[in-house]
């Protein structure tokens, strides 16, 4: 139902009332997020360490880390190149990191300056024992987490060796040895070995727990030093400091990696730069955090689960990290003069449209805030090689009084897009499990994949979307949410990248390879679903102005999550995450839609649920009043500065408001809605649907989708034929997918039923 604000929030009153919140409140809820001390005027330092290079199994994403942090740094924060240091793979030593810790950092900052250090590498455990008598004595054994440092004890072959590596103890006497309060410690690295470098598709960061007589002595004379010389104002109590730490998992998980098209990096620390770039200036660095470890654990499941630790624990947002903007998708980071062609940093881009972003693609300069320069310039797309792309000047305003002369004053200025270009066909990527498959396996089902239309086998360092395996005990045991019974071990199923298993995907037992794989291929598509819909999340480049809630009005009044686009003006908030929310099964749910423009919106509502249906909000169902039924292009409209709750409030009583909502049923797991918002009708998606919906349950307002796939694609279509009048203007002729940001806006949503 379509109502005026004034109107929904009179008949809304009850709800308000059991959430505690005023009207303001509810309309500002991000508000009390956005609440960040004035910019600070200090100096802003950071210590990147990355090390791929180790001597036994090496990693290979950790210096892309490092370059995500310092783009991110330079271009979205402020930071000055000189002011950061890096030290990688030979040059991150225990005694080099230390020493430029003290050189580079304590000796430089000042009680108003902003020091980052941060570490991409394998953790571990350390078990120190002194004499023989002493190591039968379990009170006598000292086990310390430690970070591995390039030249760390790194075999058995040392063993008897002190062990070289930078304690996780001796860190946190370097941070709180600093005489600012402004301080973040980012460490993407575990220190729990599983019994495995692998989980799934993921390589994990950790080297197996070590044993020693002795740490090494240079490495206990910092400590000492550190002691003696601590900032007395902080004390040297507990293993916290004044400022935050960021872990890329609790103590017990572990922390991983994984590889994507041209380039690897660490789950945790993709995740959270991703988030960084799209914040603005109102958005809580919590709440980037708690958007980052949502992704981590939509990949890894509940094996890896980041952590934001505030020392005290009390005071939340120390305000210190400040955006030099709204959202952006990157930056220009170099110009070619005589090529009129610009290098890009597209570190904010999500990895799913990244990996389908196509030659063409425009992207515009964002407009600096506190700045009249009226500097602005339109890029295209040549070429991309993993995170960095080509891209020619296409356009380029200078205002005649800004002194700017050249090409080359576009240098540092961020990016976001303006016309999304998506490759087609959109492939699903599936790798074959070397280690849990034989080669003839792999053969076998190589050949039927070749036989699924849009469905191909890739090695694991390409990027994969799924995994082809045997269940195996790991994976039994590794399903806490949803445990496989043993008697599966041996079959065939579809994993995730982070070796979660994809509901519904085991088969029977004694079939071979390539039958599994043809049993397989009505759920390749509907796996295919939802990366289309994926490809299309734009939060954070949208020009609509629109945001959405989702609320449970039983078994208690709550709202649960929110999300915005962060360029369409909503209210001038940014989106609002609360992470991965548990929804139990039953909650009686509801969506409500703000088009806060000047032009009526229409909208699609598509749910991925937990057994790997694909649901929609029944078309059938309309809420104007004394006519029930509309066809979907009317009934599913919102006209400007209005809302519409979904499902809708049917003939216009509010008396019972659980009447305007649905139940959610189904196996315990991540179910996925996508809310998607269009300047003009959904027409073809409405024609796709055409005899291609079944009830799902009684007096439900949602549908199951009989065909997924068909109108997924049909929902491109519409989003590209809306597109076409800025598509022609800017000059663009492509078979791909050509969107058009000012048109369209999809919002994602996560949640983990319960």
């Amino acid at each position: 139902m379509v109502i005026k604000r004034r109107e929904f929030l009179e008949r809304s009153g009850w709800l308000l009332a059991a959430l505690g919140i005023s009207e303001t409140g509810f309309w500002q809820l991000s508000d009390r997020y956005s609440q960040v001390l004035a910019q600070p005027t200090g100096r802003k330092l950071a210590l990147l360490v990355g090390i791929n290079d180790y001597a036994e199994k090496p990693l290979k994403g950790c210096l892309t880390d490092v370059e995500l942090q310092r783009q991110l740094l330079i271009y979205k924060y402020g930071f000055k190149p000189a002011d950061i240091l890096t030290l990688a793979n030979k040059e991150a030593t225990r005694e080099n990191i230390e020493n430029a810790f003290v050189n580079h950092i304590s000796s430089q900052a000042g009680p108003e300056d902003v020091v980052v250090f941060h570490f991409s590498g394998k953790g571990s455990s350390i078990t120190t024992f002194g004499s023989q008598e002493e190591s039968e004595s379990a009170e006598k054994l000292k086990v310390q987490k430690s970070l591995v440092t390039i030249d760390g004890v790194l075999s058995t072959e040392q063993e008897g060796k002190a062990a070289n590596d930078l304690l996780q103890e001796t860190l946190w006497l370097l941070m709180r040895s600093l005489p600012t309060e402004k301080a973040i410690a980012i460490v993407d690295a575990s220190y729990n070995y599983p019994g495995t470098d692998r989980q799934g598709n993921l390589r994990i960061r950790v080297r197996p727990a070590q044993a020693t007589k002795q740490i090494d002595i240079k490495e206990l004379a910092m400590q000492s030093r550190l002691r003696s010389g601590s900032n007395p104002a902080f004390g040297l109590h507990g293993a916290g400091f004044p400022g935050l730490v960021l872990a890329a998992s609790k103590d017990n998980q572990f922390a991983s990696e994984r590889d994507s098209e041209g380039f690897s990096c660490g789950l945790f620390t993709y995740a959270l730069t991703q988030s960084l770039w799209s914040a603005t200036p109102n958005t809580k660095l919590q709440v980037s955090f708690e958007g980052a470890a949502s992704f981590v654990e939509e990949i890894s499941g509940l094996y890896q689960q980041p952590q934001l630790k505030k020392s005290p624990p009390e005071s939340l947002e120390p305000g210190f990290l400040f955006p030099r903007a709204s959202s952006a998708a990157g930056a220009i980071v170099s110009v070619e003069e005589s090529s009129k062609t610009a290098t890009l940093w597209l570190g904010g881009v999500p990895q799913e449209v990244l990996e389908l972003l196509g030659t063409n693609s425009l992207f515009t300069t964002v407009p600096q805030p506190n700045s009249d320069s009226g500097l602005s310039a339109t890029l295209k797309i040549k070429s991309r090689n993993g995170l960095t792309a080509k891209a020619t000047i296409a356009e380029m305003s200078v205002p005649a009084n800004t002194g700017a002369t050249s090409y080359q004053s576009l240098v540092g200025q961020l990016v976001r897009e303006e016309i999304r270009i998506l490759s087609r066909p959109i492939n699903l990527k599936i790798a074959l499990d070397e280690e849990g498959l034989s080669r003839i396996e792999r053969v076998d089902a190589t050949s039927g994949f070749s036989a699924i239309p849009q469905v191909s086998v890739v090695s694991g360092d390409r990027g994969a979307d799924y995994v082809f395996s045997r269940v195996r005990e790991r994976a039994i045991a590794q399903s806490p949410t949803a445990p496989l019974p043993s008697v599966y071990q041996g079959r065939y199923a579809l994993f995730s990248v982070g070796e979660n298993l994809i509901p519904n995907s085991v088969g029977d037992g004694g079939e071979v390879a390539k039958v599994a794989v043809q049993r397989l291929t009505p759920q390749m598509k509907s796996l295919q679903v939802g990366k289309i819909l994926r490809s299309s999340q734009n939060e954070s480049s949208s020009k609509l102005p629109v945001k959405a809630t989702l609320a449970t009005l039983t078994p208690e009044s709550k709202v649960l999550m929110q999300r915005a686009s962060t360029t369409g003006g909503a209210n001038g908030s940014s989106s609002v995450s609360l992470g991965l929310v548990d929804i139990p099964s039953g909650s009686r749910i509801q969506f409500r839609l703000h088009n806060d423009g000047d032009k009526e919106l229409y909208f699609l509502l598509l749910v991925l649920d937990t057994a790997g249906r694909t649901l929609i909000l029944d078309p059938s169902i309309s809420s104007a009043s004394n006519n029930p039924v509309q066809p979907l292009f009317q009934g599913q409209l919102i006209p400007p500065s209005q809302t519409a709750t979904v499902p809708p409030i049917i003939g216009g009583s509010f008396k019972d408001p659980t009447q305007s909502a649905w139940t959610t049923n189904g196996k315990e797991g991540l179910a996925e809605t996508y809310v998607i918002f269009c300047s003009r009708p959904f027409s073809k998606t409405i024609a796709a649907l055409e005899g291609e919906l079944r009830e799902i349950r009684d007096n439900q307002p949602i549908k199951e989708l009989l065909n997924p796939f068909k109108v997924a694609q049909a929902v491109l279509q519409d989003l590209q034929d809306a597109s076409k009048p800025g598509v022609e203007k800017a000059g663009i002729s492509t078979d791909a997918w050509a969107l058009d940001t000012k048109v369209w806006a999809t919002l994602r949503f996560v949640y983990r039923l319960v």
